[in-house]
Order: structure tokens, then C-alpha cells, then sequence
């Protein structure tokens, strides 16, 4: 029978049974409860985070922005370390204006080996303040030895003006990693003084050099208040114990009513991707995890498969009380390294409710196959919110906030299923596709750095839908691939293009406006672009690659400049074929560095349907401009007779009408006849006598002078 496991990382235990949520059972990790061991079919009960609650201050969101304006100050600045701080002997400090988290620069205390105890640094506020409403602090803070343990540091809120007279007296934690900061926020359990004049960091143990730093220091109101806002918060528009389309956004900063979004270890900050709106700020808790010491650290990891049709059910969200599921499990890295939940090589498990914020990776699935994965919110997440790693196949994630990563979402895994409401704000792309086969389901893919969607160039035959990829630096859907197909609803805004695919891919298009260079790149070979509207891009509508064709349909492109070759390379003749050009049924046309072919009704041979008028921009003296005009089904030793009316607009340019040699036995050299008049259609004709039963095209052509044209209309085809 399946069995039914219980984890409670805040409270748990590794040592203990796993076998409910009453004190001294549950396990405290997910190693610990894969060491049980756990089988095919069990479910893990996973201790929820505590609720959002209402800070009861409105706060003003903005769309592509990291700035959330809070109507009023729920913190208080103790010190934003913008200014040197006043050193003590063998210590020296410096305001470093490259490393840092808020304001103009992070302080830094560089304490040399003769230092051994003591205060190492202070600063001095100006006069006293008082904290009395506030009972926590909160700060960024990286130490650059591991030897410094918890206990070894303290920050000291001093009543005197040189850090000498403690009030207040907070033991910071050890830190795995060197090279990352960490969130901070501690508890004194009770009122802060209400005479604060500096604040101070203490060395209690001599662990030998070492370079401290730290930055935005709050004063935070009680833990147990529901608007105790802190720089470990998370705050979102999100009222839901869990759901919700709205994500939880990790704070980079907080300075008086302003809050600066986080996007990973990076002092780039995140983007907002929502509805600009005044709305009720909610904040919530997380629960923290140990830290990574590198990147590729695993913080927790599943080392256990199931089997098809008896996943492992990771189930978060649980309430210890009553073990119902009514919430959401928010687990913290604190400093955005290592791997949140990792997994190799192992197959068949469901995670549900768990989301993972400020690691390296979020989720870093590897080599894994058939997993089913629905999560809230990936955020603040140095490398990738969530990752499928390397191969797998047989892979479903449902991703609601992917939110100011790195990348949202990506998968090196084939034959994956991804679908992701938000991947917003992030530093790099929103979801990154580097395998084939994977289907994948976006609707808002925003506000990202480097890009909305980019299909890899090692994906093939993907199916990829977007309903909005708007306002990224880069361009909105992104296809280096091949065989791939794309859905895009809107891609407009975006820094260079709204939409670049290279070679053998198709994409329906929606609206393009207002690109920052082009709104549709073809960069390749015979791609398709459909029901594309596009205006208002910087530079043209279509930037294309002259070396190979690739198609429009029904394509509205509103720009001055509709088509621009990316070079001018000699003999390239690769064309643009628009059908129903502009969206009119009527209007088609071929469009190379040569010059264009369009149907007309200006200049036609009848007064019905259209003619064919060639225009070439280059005044050559070989046929630029061919277009086949007819495909005969001819039969052996019967002479064939081509018939079309063409008409050229000035002596300087060659109109001609031509069957090409040895498409069929019997014509082994080029059968032409040239236009001769000028002005006036005249009935150009060409015979030729096959001898085998073939098919054979007729083509037109057209050279010579850059503002002329030659106008082909009705044919006539006869065999005797």
C-alpha cells in the first residue's frame, strides 16, 4: 500500500520518523525523506509558508518597471551605506560603488590579521534616533571567509556616536559562499532603542582576515505584525493563501516608500510585467533553507524514482495543524546560489504547491523523464527559475510566475510539455527551449533582458504558442532552430525584433509595433510568416537574408521601409514571396536585393484581374528578376507555342519571355524572345518542339535600369 510521509522544514527533523506532523516527526528535507526510503506511490506532505497578509498601505506597481512606490514607510532607515563608514585600527572601510544592493554603493570592512576582536567599523547616524516601533533589522551582508561561523560578527545598534555603548546586539549568521550576499532580517523580540545614535560590527572571534560587508540596514516592525516588512518579505497584488496570477517578487532594496525589485545575484533588479495599478500591498514569509556554497550546490534533493503510473507526490502547501492543503510551500535560498531541489537521473515524480526562490536554480531537474511539475512562483533566481537539464523526455511543468530570474524557464529535455502564465522580468529570457519536440505555452512572456521566447538553434519540430511577448531588451520570439513552429499573438515594443526565426519554421503572427529595429526577422532559409500586422518599427518590417526564400502570407506591414536584405552579396537571388501582401487578395508580390515583382492593376493587358510588373534596383545586365509564369505538360514531337503580352515602360530595360534549356529532351539551349517596343503591350512569342513526354516552366524575366518596369499579362499556350 502507499504510504503517506510528512515534512516540515522549519521544524522537522532528518532523525525523525516522517510519519506525521506532530513535534519530534516529520523529516526536515527532502533527502530525508528519500533516505526512509520512499517507493512508487507514496505522497510527502509538505509544511506550507505562512499566509500573505495585508499590510494595509496601497502600493503603486508600474508595468516594466522594478519600482514598487508604497504609499507610505513601513521600514526605517537605520543606514543605506552609501558613505564610508569610520574604521578602527586595522580595519579599513571603503563605500564600494560596484558591489552593492542599494543606494550609490555597500560598505565595506576590510579587517586585517593584527585586528583579532572587537568593534571593527561604525557609523554614526547624526543625532539620536528612535526605533521603539521596531523590533527587527533587516540587511544585506557577505563575509568573504567561511571560517567566520555564526556568532563571530555581531551588528550593534549603539546609543553613543562612536559604536562603543551596545543597545542593541544582533549575532549574524555563517556564510557558505564568499562571493554572494544574503538576506538578513533579525529579531530582538522587543522594542529597538528609542535612542539609537550609530550602528556597529563586531568581530567576537578572530578567524583572521576578512572583508565584510553590508547595505540597506532597516529597522523592521515585529515578526508577528501583518505589515512587518522586511528585505527577506516577499510582496505581490496576491491575497491567496495560494494561486493567484500574481507572483511573489524578492525585494533588492527598501528605502523609505520605495522597493526595488531582485532578480538574482545580479545588481541588475528585476521588471514588473503586470497592470500599472495603485492596489492593497500583501506581503508574506518564506521558509528559509540552509545556503549553497557554489552555484551547483544541491540545497535539497530527490534521489528516489517512481514508476509509470505510480509517481512520487510531492505535495506542498500543507497546514501542520490540521493537515489540510490550504497553502503554498515558499522555500528560500536567501543568498541565490545552489541547486533549490535537484534530481539526476531519476524518473516519475510530481511536485504540486512548491515554489522556490533567491537560488541558483530554483528547480534543476537533470536527466529525468517523466515528471510532472506545477509550481506558482520561480523567482530571484541567480541561474534559471526552473530547469530541465541535459536529456529526458515525457516531462510536463506548469509554471505560473517565472519572475526576474535569470531565465524563467528552460528545458535541455525533448518531448516536454511547459506552460507558463508569467515568465516576466527576468534578467535574461522568459522560457528557453534547447531541445526538440517540446510543446510549449506561454502567455505572457515580458519585461525580460535579453529576450521574450528563444527557441535554441539545438531545437527542432517545437511547438511554441505566446500570446504576449512585448517590451524585452532583444527581441520578443526568438527562433535559431529548425522545422519549428510558433504561435505569437503580440510582439510588440520589443528592443530589435518582434520576431526572428532562421531556417525551415513557420509562425503565425499577430501584431508587431513598435520595434525597436525590425518586426520581423528571416534570418535563414524558407520560413513562413502568416496574419502578421505590423507598424511603427524603427528601421522597416521585414530584415531578410537574400541567400535562400522564405515566404509571407497575408501580412499587413505598415512601415515606410517594408523590406531590407541584410547584404548585398553577388548572385544571391534568394526572395521574399508575399502572398496577399498588405492583406489584400489581390496584391502579391517577390521582393530580393534586386528588386521586386508585384501583381498590378495600374498597367494590365484586360480590364480584368492583374498583371505581373517586374521592377529592377539594380541596372544590370543578367535577368535579376525571374518568376515562372506558366508549367506546361507537353508531349513529344509537338510543337509548342508560348504566347504573353508584355509591355516595358523605358528603352534601358529587357523584358523577356523564356523556356529554359534542358528541362526536356529536345530544347537543349535557352528559348527566349525579348519585349520590343516601348509603352505599349505587344504579344511576345516562343516555340519550341519537344522530344519526350516532360513538363517544363516558362519563366519572365527583367533586367536593366532601377526605376523601370516590364508588365507581363495574359498568355496563350498552344501544342501541334
Amino acid at each position: 500500500m502507499p504510504s503517506t510521509y510528512y515534512m516540515d522544514y522549519a521544524n522537522g527533523s532528518n532523525a525523525n520518523a516522517g510519519d506525521s506532523f506532530a513535534a519530534g516527526h516529520p523529516k526536515k528535507t527532502m533527502d530525508g525523506v528519500c533516505a526512509i526510503p520512499i517507493v512508487a506511490g507514496d505522497t510527502v506532505h509538505i509544511a506550507k509558508s505562512a499566509d500573505p497578509t495585508d499590510t494595509a498601505i496601497d502600493a503603486t506597481w508600474t508595468y516594466n518597471s522594478g519600482t514598487v512606490t508604497l504609499a507610505s514607510a513601513l521600514t526605517a532607515n537605520i543606514c543605506i551605506c552609501d558613505a564610508n563608514w569610520t574604521a578602527s585600527a586595522n580595519v579599513t572601510c571603503t563605500a564600494e560603488a560596484a558591489d552593492k544592493k542599494e543606494g550609490a554603493a555597500s560598505q565595506k570592512s576590510a579587517v586585517a590579521v593584527g585586528f583579532v576582536t572587537g568593534k571593527a567599523s561604525y557609523w554614526d547616524l547624526g543625532a539620536p534616533t528612535n526605533f521603539a516601533a521596531y523590533e527587527q533589522v533587516s540587511f544585506w551582508y557577505k563575509c568573504s571567509v567561511t571560517a567566520y561561523v555564526a556568532g563571530d560578527v555581531q551588528l550593534k545598534l549603539c546609543s553613543d556616536a562612536v559604536g562603543a555603548v551596545p543597545v542593541n546586539t544582533f549575532t549574524l549568521p555563517a556564510m557558505p559562499s564568499t562571493t554572494s550576499w544574503m538576506r538578513v532580517t533579525l529579531d530582538n523580540a522587543g522594542a529597538l532603542g528609542n535612542a539609537i545614535r550609530s550602528v556597529a560590527l563586531y568581530i567576537v572571534n578572530d578567524r583572521g582576515a576578512v572583508n565584510l560587508h553590508v547595505d540597506n540596514i532597516l529597522a523592521c516592525k515585529a515578526a508577528a505584525s501583518a505589515d512587518s516588512l522586511s528585505l527577506t518579505s516577499r510582496i505581490s497584488k496576491n491575497s491567496a493563501a495560494n494561486g493567484g496570477d500574481e507572483g511573489w517578487y524578492s525585494l533588492q532594496s527598501i528605502n523609505g516608500t520605495t522597493c526595488i525589485l531582485s532578480a538574482g545575484a545580479s545588481t541588475t533588479t528585476g521588471k514588473y510585467g503586470g497592470a500599472t495599478e495603485l492596489v492593497s500591498l500583501y506581503k508574506r514569509e518564506t521558509i528559509k533553507t540552509a545556503m549553497g556554497a557554489a552555484t551547483a550546490t544541491p540545497i535539497q534533493t530527490i534521489s528516489v524514482s517512481g514508476a509509470a503510473g505510480t509517481l512520487i507526490n510531492w505535495q506542498g502547501g500543507y497546514n501542520t495543524a490540521t493537515d489540510l492543503q490550504d497553502g503554498m510551500t515558499l522555500f528560500d535560498g536567501q543568498s541565490m546560489v545552489g541547486y533549490g531541489i535537484y534530481a539526476t537521473n531519476i524518473d516519475y515524480n510530481l511536485l504540486e504547491r512548491i515554489s522556490m526562490v533567491s537560488y541558483g536554480y530554483g528547480f534543476c531537474i537533470d536527466v529525468a523523464e517523466n515528471w510532472d511539475v506545477n509550481v506558482h512562483t520561480v523567482g530571484d533566481n541567480t541561474t534559471t527559475g526552473f530547469g530541465f537539464t541535459n536529456s529526458g523526455t515525457g516531462n510536463t511543468v506548469t509554471v505560473t510566475n517565472a519572475i526576474c530570474n535569470n531565465t524563467g524557464v528552460s528545458t535541455a529535455a525533448g518531448w516536454t510539455v511547459i506552460t507558463c502564465t508569467n515568465a516576466n522580468g527576468n534578467r535574461s529570457v522568459g522560457v528557453s527551449i534547447a531541445a526538440p519536440y517540446n510543446t510549449t505555452t506561454v502567455t505572457n512572456a515580458v519585461c525580460n533582458i535579453s529576450g521574450g521566447i528563444n527557441v535554441s538553434s539545438s531545437s527542432y519540430l517545437c511547438d511554441t504558442t505566446v500570446t504576449n511577448t512585448s517590451n524585452n531588451a532583444g527581441s520578443g520570439y526568438s527562433d535559431g532552430g529548425y522545422w519549428n513552429y510558433g504561435n505569437v499573438g503580440t510582439s510588440s515594443s520589443n528592443s530589435t525584433y518582434g520576431v526572428t526565426i532562421t531556417s525551415y519554421s513557420v509562425v503565425d503572427l499577430g501584431t508587431a509595433a513598435s520595434n525597436g529595429t525590425y518586426a520581423i526577422g528571416l534570418l535563414g532559409y524558407e520560413n513562413l510568416v502568416r496574419g502578421a500586422h505590423t507598424s511603427l518599427s524603427g528601421t522597416g518590417s521585414v530584415y531578410f537574408s537574400p541567400v535562400a526564400n522564405n515566404y509571407l502570407v497575408n501580412c499587413l506591414l505598415d512601415e515606410a521601409v517594408e523590406f531590407t536584405p541584410s547584404s548585398a552579396t553577388l548572385y544571391s537571388l534568394g526572395s521574399i514571396y508575399s502572398h496577399k501582401h498588405d492583406q489584400s487578395t489581390t496584391n502579391h508580390l517577390i521582393t530580393n536585393q534586386w528588386g521586386t515583382i508585384s501583381s498590378s492593376i495600374v498597367n494590365r493587358h484586360t480590364a480584368s484581374g492583374i498583371c505581373w510588373r517586374f521592377s529592377p534596383l539594380v541596372a544590370a545586365t543578367i535577368p535579376v528578376l525571374d518568376m515562372q509564369v506558366a508549367r506546361i505538360a507537353c508531349t513529344a514531337n509537338n510543337l509548342v507555342t508560348v504566347k504573353a503580352w508584355m509591355c516595358k515602360d523605358n528603352a534601358e530595360i529587357t523584358g523577356t519571355l523564356i523556356c529554359k534549356k534542358n528541362q526536356i529532351a529536345g530544347v537543349a539551349t535557352d528559348v527566349s524572345a525579348n519585349i520590343a517596343g516601348v509603352g505599349v503591350y505587344e504579344e511576345v512569342t516562343i516555340t519550341f518542339t519537344p522530344t519526350e513526354n516532360g513538363v517544363v516552366e516558362i519563366c519572365a524575366q527583367a533586367y536593366g535600369g532601377t526605376t523601370r518596369n516590364v508588365d507581363v499579362d495574359d498568355m496563350t499556350i498552344t501544342q501541334a
